[in-house]
């Protein structure tokens, strides 16, 4: 710190312990915003002996804390001066306010000096994780007493929470996400998560929101050729193969011209670090960012075991969410599902409504996934506000390209059921099934085709996730407790 910088943190930590001294209503402002690495080694005792003294249920007057000081007459001295040279105690606020920023400038200028005296990369890394931590830590604790929480109520609720839309009617009556959460969005390679990212976030940018994509797996031009098929319904297949002269330009043209309007930009991010990605985040001033995928941020610390830097990805990924107000979509792996050897082999007669069919091989779901199958870390399950998985239940089927979306986890809502989706590949479009259509199109899928084998032993089932029932609100929607 330079020599002014020394001088305003002397007089800050005057002005709040002298404050204290003066008033116990100070003592409580200032404990509760303030640690004892905040003062240095002549502050530090006596905001220690005050706090042992509040600690104790004893009133903090100069006779109860001078007891708890250790023996010296400077120290008493000192203490007495602190209370002529505080102008009033109820600034004690204003204060604890620049105490608390003259210490966090303190930590940055430390840390800026080991970034220059840092040898190699990887401790920048780490030293830059810091520093971002640092820079999104709140000013302040927010304290609110209970009137002032329900003296809010009726003016909070005047109107409609400005909730994150998804554009799937049963998802946004489901999903209540709220600005600075940190979600999931969990899937099986090749399930279509970043089709369905994608979906989500040209929605939401039309809604007024600004969009920040940061792809670690999947170029800019693939990204706009995915989002230019789904868009206008233009055959992907098509962007890819044919020259532009061949393109039907009548129907792409308004498609260009809208996307462009969006509030959105697309960051190729490999190798960039949770600080790197808040850093921009910041300067493009996004109110939602997707990260696809999370498994594939670059850690701080490349030294801790992989499971730990994931785990400290995620956290970072949360704090930044909640520190910002920036709502965080992360897309993550999930573990391939293991097929058990039977579902190779063998048919099954299962009930489907009021009947029972054979379902061949291709036609027996697979596993649907949990959110132990997300890859690498359990701490995603433990950071996210809410988790969504997508699978397609038929892998081996060509006729059945259904996905499920399911909501695994959701702190503010129902979770647990599922929500079936079409997929369109050839424009990379999802949209809300009926489950009736699935199992019409399963019943025929599963009659007897010609270049099926044939049907070796017979096992029999119940499946349970089929059923004719087509209520609002499946009852396998639970209550997330979490």
């Amino acid at each position: 710190m330079t020599d002014a910088a020394l001088t305003r943190w002397a007089l800050a930590q005057d002005s709040v312990l002298g404050s204290c001294l003066l008033s116990q209503r100070a003592v409580t402002t200032v404990l509760s915003q303030t640690t004892a690495e905040m003062f240095d080694e002549a502050h530090r005792p006596l905001y220690l002996a005050i706090s042992a003294t509040f600690a104790a249920g004893e009133r903090v007057d100069p006779v109860t804390v001078s007891g708890r000081m250790p023996e010296s007459s400077e120290l008493r001295d000192y203490m007495m001066q602190l209370m002529d040279v505080t102008p009033t105690a109820a600034g004690a606020t204003d204060y604890v306010r620049q105490l608390r920023e003259l210490h966090r400038l303190r930590q940055v200028q430390e840390l800026g000096q080991k970034l220059a005296d840092a040898q190699q990369m990887e401790d920048v890394s780490a030293l830059m994780g810091q520093l971002t931590g640092l820079m999104t830590v709140r000013q302040e604790a927010r304290v609110f007493s209970f009137a002032d929480l329900m003296g809010g109520f009726l003016d909070a609720h005047a109107q409609r929470p400005n909730y994150l839309g998804w554009g799937l009617p049963m998802l946004d009556k489901l999903l209540t996400v709220r600005p600075g959460s940190f979600v999931l969005l969990g899937g099986y390679p090749s399930a279509g998560k970043t089709a369905l990212a994608l979906q989500f976030a040209v929605q939401q940018a039309r809604q007024g929101r600004r969009i920040g994509i940061f792809s670690y797996e999947t170029d800019e031009a693939k990204l706009r050729d995915r989002m230019v098929a789904h868009d206008a319904g233009y055959p992907l297949a098509d962007i890819l193969t044919q020259t532009a002269d061949q393109m039907d330009y009548d129907k792409l043209r308004d498609t260009l011209h809208q996307l462009s309007e969006l509030q959105g930009r697309v960051i190729v991010a490999n190798g960039m670090t949770v600080s790197q990605i808040y850093s921009m985040s910041a300067a493009y001033g996004f109110d939602v960012i997707y990260v696809d995928y999370v498994q594939l941020v670059r850690p701080d610390n490349l030294r801790l075991p992989r499971h730990e830097q994931v785990a400290e990805i995620s956290r970072q990924l949360q704090g930044m969410a909640h520190a910002t107000g920036i709502t965080v979509i992360g897309l993550s792996q999930l573990s391939r599902p293991e097929k058990p050897a039977q579902t190779q082999r063998q048919s099954k007669r299962v009930r489907l409504g009021d009947e029972e069919i054979m379902l061949p091989p291709r036609l027996i779901p697979v596993r649907e996934p949990t959110m132990s199958d997300l890859r690498e870390s359990g701490q995603f399950e433990q950071d996210a506000d809410a988790i969504l998985m997508v699978w397609r239940p038929y892998p081996d089927s060509e006729e059945i390209t259904d996905r499920y979306l399911r909501i695994a986890k959701n702190k503010d809502g129902a979770a647990g059921g599922k929500i079936d989706l079409h997929f369109d590949g050839k424009t990379q479009r999802f949209w809300t099934a009926d489950p009736r259509s699935l199992m019409q199109r399963i019943r025929e899928a599963a009659s007897p085709r010609r270049q099926d084998p044939p049907e070796p032993q017979v096992q029999q089932m119940t499946l349970t996730e089929l059923t004719d029932d087509d209520p609002e609100l499946p009852p396998e929607w639970r209550q997330d407790d979490g």
